[in-house]
Parts: structure tokens; C-alpha cells; sequence
């Protein structure tokens, strides 16, 4: 954040850097006024001031080394350098879609009130995942949370659905009543259609 003018008081600083911070936010000098100063306020932190000089030594170590390299090695260095800072083929290996994390507990028969709490999420979260699933053509069986609704609710969801002619959820919670959560007619859904 930038501002054009400011009014600042570091007679109360407390922290190393802490004015630097205040100030580096006034565009220029004509925009600020500098109500109070304590001794602290402009100062550095002496651990931050020692790791700066060791990237200035680093840096002019690493400078003198490439001015004695020719162009192919100099190549060879900057590709060595982007492979040992590029992402491993491992590391992409282990970020799982989330929704593929719910499908690996569904073919394990975890019920979705299970899976909601192992995943700390909320069973409506969950449905969305076997929702995803489905779409995608990747939902493994889920015949054993079917039991979840009584097969007396899933019918009057299905004729709810028939009667809408929708497979939006709002018209048919309106046919059904607040006796029908939403969670209920969309898990219902999964099996309807």
C-alpha cells in the first residue's frame, strides 16, 4: 500500500525495522510528516544485517565465478540451477484432487458422515465430490450410503424429481417440503438419475 500523503508518529516504535516499514509506504518526502522519532524506530535488526552482508558476499563470490566461465558452461550451470529448483515428479505425484481423495474412501464403504469427519469437511462438501465423481465418470459404487435414505423418502424424492421435470434442487424442495434437507435431495439425486 502506497499513499500520497502521511502523518507519522515513531516515538512509540517498538521493533527494529518498525519505522522503515511506516515510512516506506509515503510516495515521497513532501507527502510525509514526521511527528515523533525514537531511537529504535529506524533501526536494523542485527541478524537481518548480518544474513544481507552474507548475500552480498555470496552474490560477489558467485559473480567472480561466472566471469570465468564461458557461454557453455554458463548454460550448463543455469540449467543445473533451474532442474535442482524445479518441482520434483514426485512431489506432483502426491497432490491428489480432492474430490479423488473422497472416491478412494467410497471404495473403501466409508459412509459419507465417516468420510465427512476423517476429511474435516461437511457431508454437503462431500456429496459435491461424489457429485464431481459421477460427472466425471469416475464415482465408484456407492450402493452402500443408499441406505442412508429410506427407501419410502427416496421414492417421494424420485416422484418429486418426475414432477419438477428438473434436476434442480430448489423446485423439488419446494414439491417436498422443509421435512427434505437439500444434503438429502441431492444424495438422493445421485441415485435418481
Amino acid at each position: 500500500m502506497s499513499l500520497d500523503a502521511a502523518e507519522i508518529d515513531l516515538s512509540k516504535a517498538f521493533v527494529e525495522g518498525q519505522g522503515y516499514v511506516a515510512l516506506s509506504r509515503v510516495r515521497t518526502l513532501s507527502g510525509l510528516k514526521l511527528m515523533g522519532l525514537n531511537n529504535i524506530a529506524l533501526k536494523i535488526n542485527e541478524e537481518i544485517l548480518q544474513f544481507d552482508n552474507n548475500l552480498i558476499k555470496n552474490s560477489e563470490r558467485i559473480a567472480e565465478e561466472l566471469k570465468e566461465l564461458n557461454s557453455e558452461e554458463k548454460l550448463k550451470k543455469q540449467k543445473e540451477f533451474l532442474i535442482s529448483i524445479s518441482p520434483t515428479q514426485k512431489e506432483k505425484e502426491e497432490k491428489l484432487p480432492t474430490h479423488k481423495k473422497t472416491g478412494l474412501l467410497l471404495e473403501q464403504e466409508f459412509l459419507i458422515e465417516e468420510i465427512a469427519k476423517k476429511r474435516e469437511m461437511t457431508k454437503g462438501t462431500i456429496i459435491s465430490h461424489i457429485e464431481k465423481l459421477k460427472e466425471l465418470g469416475e464415482c465408484p459404487n456407492i450402493n452402500h450410503i443408499k441406505n442412508i435414505i429410506s427407501k419410502d423418502r427416496l421414492d417421494k424424492i424420485k416422484k418429486a424429481f418426475e414432477k419438477s421435470k428438473d434436476i434442480k434442487l430448489s423446485p423439488v424442495r419446494d414439491i417436498l417440503g422443509k421435512n427434505f434437507s437439500f444434503d438429502e435431495i441431492r444424495l438422493a439425486r445421485l441415485f435418481i438419475l
